[in-house]
Order: structure tokens, then sequence, then C-alpha cells
């Protein structure tokens, strides 16, 4: 999809950069906004709202009621920058009821996700909303969307989750149900996963608990991970992959043209698609901690706390666990003894679930 750069849209690039080097709000023309390869609408209960959040913090937006006319009546209100691991930032928005354009000078953005979160009051009414912006502002996002054409519609991943294009990358992306962990799995042109290397994949999640999520990588995993605090599909997802320092992110399941939907009828992103993972080379599972199984005849080695299988048995680093046949003998600070060929403690350090079977190690 080729983006067009119009008179309009030059102008409110010229204007945004001028907010965002005097922090002061300027005028900037309703018809610039619309025409902006920078702007994303969004759709709610009183109407539309089209937003522009430059990388310097410059926001800009207009808005209409579901006459599709300009909001003529008194708004006020503020625009809060929840800034990921820093303190929040709220500017106040000014608005001019002749032309519908509010403006507000918010903190550059210096994160790979900051929730922007906007909390208008139109003629003593709630207006509120929010969208997660990248380093490149809206516009990284509109460009990104641009790309999801490449996706054949509605195609899963190979583990049952979602994909969207952040960049040059597929990334997939799935919760299991039962955990609340999430998984960003990095897919080549045919599907395939590959080695996530150097990237940093982060989420922002909106919904009942909106939250950013860092997702960290795993020893000798083909995965990154993290946990979500609600147990329901989010409303929106935005994903942003930092590689070597440049960041791209996406709006799943949103393209440009096509309005963000809040309210009633929005549609949750489907992120809890599994209740078990199924990786070809197995899993250890600890409540919060993970550790990716990697084979190797004639064992398993699995990152901290550690795990090292070797025929006859399985050695368990702290809380320790020491695994021969005939049973298995366990260390402080206890666990359930389990003989024969599939086992089970439970320690204070966490929860293992797994199996090892004579002649193979599995997950």
């Amino acid at each position: 999809m080729r983006l067009t750069v119009t008179s309009g849209a030059l102008a409110v690039v010229v204007a945004l950069s001028v907010l965002g080097g005097c922090k002061k709000a300027m005028k900037v023309s309703a018809e610039a906004i619309e025409n902006s390869p920078a702007a994303i609408t969004q759709k709610g209960a009183h109407g539309t709202s089209t937003w522009i959040v430059g990388p310097d913090g410059a926001v800009s937006a207009l808005l209409k009621g579901p006459d599709k006319k300009p909001i003529s009546g008194k708004v006020t209100g503020s625009i809060n920058f929840a800034i990921p691991d820093g303190t929040p930032t709220s500017v106040p928005a000014t608005y001019d009821p002749g032309t519908g354009v509010l403006t507000a000078a918010g903190p550059k953005l210096d994160a790979d996700i900051t929730p922007v979160n906007y909390q208008l009051q139109v003629d003593g009414n709630p207006w509120d909303g929010s969208i997660d912006v990248p380093r490149g502002g809206t516009q990284d996002l509109v460009e990104t969307g641009g790309l999801q054409a490449q996706l054949p519609p509605g195609r899963l991943g190979p583990n049952g989750g979602v994909v969207q294009m952040v960049g040059p990358d597929r990334v997939e992306v799935v919760a299991n149900k039962k955990t609340g962990d999430v998984r960003a799995y990095v897919l080549d042109p045919d599907y395939h996963v590959i080695d996530p290397g150097d990237r940093r994949i982060t989420l922002g999640l909106e919904g009942p608990e909106p939250e950013v999520v860092v997702l960290a990588p795993q020893p000798h995993a083909r995965f990154v991970v993290g946990h979500m605090r609600s147990r329901v599909d989010p409303v929106h997802v935005t994903v942003a992959v930092n590689e070597h320092g440049r960041t791209h992110a996406c709006l799943v399941g949103w393209h440009p043209g096509v309005a963000v939907v809040y309210g009633p009828a929005v549609v949750p992103v489907p992120l809890y698609a599994v209740d078990t993972w199924h990786d070809d080379d197995g899993e250890v599972e600890f409540h919060g901690r993970h550790g990716e199984v990697v084979v190797g005849a004639p064992g398993v080695v699995v990152g901290g706390p550690e795990v090292v299988v070797g025929a006859p048995g399985v050695v368990v680093g702290a809380p320790g666990v020491v695994v021969g046949a005939p049973g298995v003998v366990v260390g402080a600070p206890g666990a359930v003894i389990v003989g024969g060929e599939r086992g089970e403690f439970h320690g204070g350090r966490g929860e293992f679930h797994g199996h090892f079977d004579r002649g193979r190690h599995g997950r």
C-alpha cells in the first residue's frame, strides 16, 4: 500500500514538529488531520476521533459526533502518557469548537510502547479512550498496518496464535488459557518458527486490565514469553519489535482505512488460544519461571532453575531433586516422591510437570 503525502498532510507534520519544539498547543486544520498518513480513527458510542501522536509527544485529534460533524460543544480534559517504568505524565488538551480540533503537547516517546489515554468531557459527558503508540508514534502504526495485506486473511501461526507483520517480521502471538502466559514467535515466510535472536518484543494490551508486557527470551528457546494479568482476551493489542535499536509496531487486526472500534461493538483479539504448549523439543514449566528444554542425546538441558537429564537419572538444581531408577529421591524443601517412568514434583521454587520415558526424554 503506497501512502501519498498531500499538502494538508505536510502541513500537519510541520505543525506537529513545531508543537514538539515549543511545547505549546498550536492550530492544526481538520483537513490536515484527516489527510495525514499518520492518522488513526477510532469509532465509539459518542462518534469518531482521528488521532495523530508524533514521536515528540505532540498530539492532535479531530472529534466528530454521530452526525459526522465536528463537535461544536465544550470539550475539556487531558491526555495521559503512561510512561513504562517511569512517572506518568498528564498534559491538558486544548480544543477549538470551530474546527473540532484538539491539541496537546506530551513528552517524547522513548519506550517501545507508550500507552496514551485521553479523558475528555464533551458538554459534561465523558469521552475516554486510549491508543498504545511506539517510538515512531501513530505514523509507524499506519505504515506497519499497510503491510498486513501480505498475510493470508485469517491465517494462524503454527502454534495457534494470530500472525501480524511487524516491520519485516512475521510475529505470532498466543496466550495460554490456564497459566496466563503469552508467547511471541518469529516466523519465516513459510511460517516456520525461527530464532528471535536479539529482538525485543513488547505487547500493549487494552482491556479490563490495560498493561504493557515486555516478553523475555528463554534459555535455548525459540520464543519470548511474558505473563498477562487478565484472563480474558484484550480489546486491542499492539505488538512492538525492537531490533538493533529500531522499533516497528502494529495494531493487531487493523489496517489503514478502517476505524478502530471501541464500545459494545468491539471484537476482542483472540489471544487465549491454547490450553497447553506443544513444542517439538518439549517444555519445562515453573510457576513464575519458564525454561525451554533442548533435547540432545543422551539428555536434556534446561535453563534456570536448571534441569539436567542424563541416563540413568535426572539431576535438578535447587530446590533439589535427584531421579534415578527405580524411583525418585527428593531434596529439600520437599516434593512428591514418584517411582516408575512418569513423575511429578512440587518444590518451593515452583511446580514441574513432565514425564521421562525409558529410552526417550520428552516433556
